[in-house]
């Protein structure tokens, strides 16, 4: 009998409560008193679903104020364990609400990651397209001259090559692209577009390694959401032939980015840190990003513009011109100082957090002793959010498929929460973006440009050097830059190498 009295009693389970992400369970012995612990409430929105003490009722009658018995137990607390409920009932806190200004708070940060899951954007937005499809597929964008072309133009590739595009293929010609290619309607331009995009699957894809040669990113957009490029000489670790790759991925990266009904992108070169000069003395690479822009993005391309470019580099920019149509070669400015830049940035109509970027890159450029800094791709705070847990930085060398398949679900997101939900938006035609570029610039709203009347004067495109303008910002004439005349015809030799070179031709 006395060893089954040194038995100590078996513990019992009677109530179990689970509160969000606190929990509690209560324990009953035979002999022992039992004590209810304290719910302590450790997020805000649990507090609000508390139990509040419970009243007791005064004009109770006895039976109904004595002790019922426990459930499952058939018994009846002890007077003692009773008095240390009402005790405890007595002291515990009774929780209180939040303000209304907190509670608001909190339901409006909920609200902005409600809109920034993946989940709930999959439900919202159409997926994105594949890289350079412009995002997303607006069927009511899409015209008859549109549909001629897309037509007409896998007709010809699939005849080519004996087999039909995958869908990869067929996903990119969305309204967004084919705009490039309709008035006039230019189906050989689009043929030479498929036929780069086939041999180049596997780098789009990111399905082999994407190596990152300099600071080539995406930093902002204008007033009209283009994307604005901008890359710095001085960042270079090889030779121009190898950021070839990125370039190209990049550079239709960036139509991904832009706002919907927006087109093309802008491309700023800034030369404040110096350049290598035994990075450009390979002519190859220099055709081939002529041909790249030439082929793929002469249309697309809205204005370039160069940064402080030195004399010493303009032998390179003559070369690079004589690759160039001369409506291509148009589009290329030059700006004397970053005040110049920033001030052209600010009349395209780009946001603070656009020109604060540029400036602050332009500055540490210049600074010899101090270290490069640049976010690679998307130079954007909403990107630097999202991908921080891979450690992004400007020490990123290569790009592999994992970090092509975050960026990808980064800008579905991004296009959601800055552009909103897609909507078919109206293009203007060709005849009133010509009619608008004789009222008015000759690049519409992108700021920067000459005016419409100056360049129909100089009847060429306007190119300068520092070197040639005397620092005073006189233009000269394209032709006088490129060291050859108008009139002087073009030799077969010539002109092979460059339909070779740009391949715009179709034939």
């Amino acid at each position: 009998m006395a060893a089954a009295a040194a038995i100590p009693p078996k513990a019992i389970p009677i109530l179990g409560l689970k509160l969000g992400a606190c929990s509690c369970m209560v324990m009953q012995s035979d002999l022992e008193e039992v004590s209810l612990p304290r719910i302590e409430c450790s997020r805000p929105e649990d507090q609000r679903y508390a139990p509040a003490p419970r009243p007791v009722d005064s004009r109770a009658s006895e039976e109904q104020r004595a002790p019922q018995p426990q459930a499952g137990t058939g018994q009846v607390p002890s007077v003692p364990m009773m008095q240390k409920l009402e005790i405890q009932q007595e002291t515990a806190p009774v929780p209180k609400l939040e303000e209304p200004a907190v509670v608001a708070q909190v339901e409006q940060q909920h609200q902005q990651q409600q809109q920034l899951r993946p989940s709930f954007i999959s439900k919202a937005a159409p997926p994105l397209g594949p890289v350079g499809s412009g995002g997303w597929q607006i069927e009511e964008d899409m015209t008859e001259d549109m549909r001629q072309v897309r037509s007409e133009a896998l007709e010809q590739v699939e005849k080519e090559g004996k087999a039909r595009l995958s869908q990869w293929h067929l996903d990119f010609l969305t309204a967004a692209t084919l705009v490039n290619y309709v008035e006039p309607i230019a189906t050989g331009h689009l043929v030479n577009t498929l036929r780069r995009r086939k041999e180049k699957e596997s780098l789009l894809t990111a399905k082999t390694d994407i190596y990152l040669n300099s600071s080539f990113r995406v930093i902002g957009w204008d007033g009209e959401g283009t994307s604005v490029v901008a890359h710095e000489w001085c960042t270079m670790r090889k030779s121009c032939y190898y950021g070839l790759d990125q370039v190209e991925y990049l550079g239709w990266t960036s139509m991904d980015l832009n706002k919907p009904g927006a087109n093309g992108f802008i491309t700023i070169v800034d030369f404040g840190g110096g350049f290598n000069p035994f990075h450009f003395l390979n002519p190859k690479p220099i055709l081939a990003l002529a041909g790249m822009i030439e082929g793929q993005w002469r249309r697309r391309l809205k204005a370039a513009y160069m940064v402080e470019m030195p004399p010493s580099f303009q032998r390179f920019m003559t070369f690079f011109l004589r690759a160039l149509k001369d409506t291509t070669c148009s589009k290329f400015h030059f700006c004397s100082s970053p005040e110049e830049m920033l001030s052209t940035l600010e009349s395209m109509g780009c946001d603070e957090e656009t020109r604060e970027t540029c400036r602050l890159s332009m500055v540490n450029r210049r600074e010899p002793d101090a270290r490069q800094k640049w976010f690679p791709v998307v130079d954007h705070s909403f990107f630097k959010d999202k991908l921080a847990d891979l450690g992004w930085s400007q020490d990123l060398e290569y790009l592999s498929e994992r970090h092509h398949e975050r960026l990808r679900e980064a800008i579905q997101q991004f296009r959601v929460w800055k552009w909103g939900l897609p909507q078919a938006r109206p293009r203007p035609s060709a005849a009133e973006a010509v009619s608008a570029a004789g009222s008015g610039l000759l690049h519409g709203r992108s700021g920067g440009g000459v005016r419409a009347e100056e360049a129909a004067a100089a009847s060429m495109p306007l190119v300068a050097s520092r070197q040639d303008q005397g620092m005073q910002g006189t233009p000269l004439p394209v032709e006088a830059a490129r060291g050859r005349k108008k009139a002087r015809p073009r030799s077969l030799l010539r002109r092979t190498l460059g339909c070779l070179v740009c391949g715009a031709c179709g034939q």
